[in-house]
């Protein structure tokens, strides 16, 4: 199984000897090295390196007293899909997750160990092109083209929540939840009634971590989340691109909470 290096904090930068090293143990260059050093953190340093050369990179930077954590990609798939509730009921000593038609999960405050927020983004573009033949006089035939775009944006806001238990996490979908057990704190959209509902949640869970670094990991994380399709004949030719933040969502969230479970077991070596 391949793993993954993922760099947390960096209290000093690299010095070039180290950067050296760094890149020959994970199978890189110096140049390519560099360039992640400089994005947001969490960064993933090496994306598929084999465990012995992950240990390695993540003593090196240790050293240097860099937080460091190893991943194997196994590690991160086998985590269990979020569930996703229809709404909540806030009591004094436990909160309650309303799935439909009627099923009902609870879970005591003093359980809720991460709460990690986002708003994702979803652009899509599409590009088509028309291929046509018009006459042209005693010159014969004239093909002309015809290329238009169009584009769309949705926004997704979300909040995943995890338990110290190990309970199945439960994720909030603001598209999909109903906020009517605010009453009156109830928003005027559904990402203020979001915000609100993680104000709650905070108070009457104060040991609850709060993550909303998405936004600054998602700047770098390449081409994680993007897609395209085409299709096309000799006469029109379409071609659609996403660029959808939820699938880079999935898998910040699932790393956050193996990196806040390392932490509570362990501090970084």
């Amino acid at each position: 199984m391949t793993h993954f290096v993922t760099l947390v904090t960096s209290p000093a930068p690299v010095p070039p000897d180290a950067v050296k090293r760094l890149a020959e143990i994970v199978a890189s260059d110096v140049y390519t090295v560099k360039l992640a050093l400089k994005r947001p953190r969490p960064l993933i340093l090496a994306e598929r390196v084999e465990a012995a050369a992950a240990k390695e990179a993540a003593s090196l930077l240790r050293g240097f007293g860099h937080e460091v954590w190893v991943f194997g990609h196994g590690e991160i798939a086998a985590l269990a899909e979020p569930v996703r509730p229809r709404t909540l009921e806030l009591h004094r000593d436990h909160i309650r997750f309303v799935f439909p038609p009627d099923e009902l999960v609870l879970s005591r405050w003093d359980n809720l160990f991460l709460l990690v927020r986002a708003t994702c983004r979803m652009q899509t573009k599409q590009i088509s092109e028309e291929h046509f033949c018009r006459a042209a006089g005693p010159e014969g035939l004239h093909i002309q083209e015809r290329r238009t775009e169009s584009r769309r944006e949705g926004v997704n806001d979300l909040l995943d929540i995890y338990f110290y238990d190990g309970s199945r996490p439960v994720r909030i979908d603001a598209d999909r939840f109903v906020f009517a057990f605010l009453g009156s704190k109830m928003g005027p959209s559904d990402s203020q009634s979001l915000e609100t509902t993680l104000k709650v949640i905070r108070r009457m869970a104060p040991q609850a971590i709060i993550d909303r670094g998405f936004d600054q990991f998602k700047r770098g994380a390449g081409a994680l989340g993007r897609t395209g399709k085409a299709r096309g004949s000799m006469a029109m030719f379409v071609e659609t691109r996403v660029d959808d933040d939820r699938p880079r969502f999935d898998f910040y969230s699932r790393l956050m909470f193996m990196i806040h479970l390392r932490r509570a077991e362990q501090p970084p070596a």
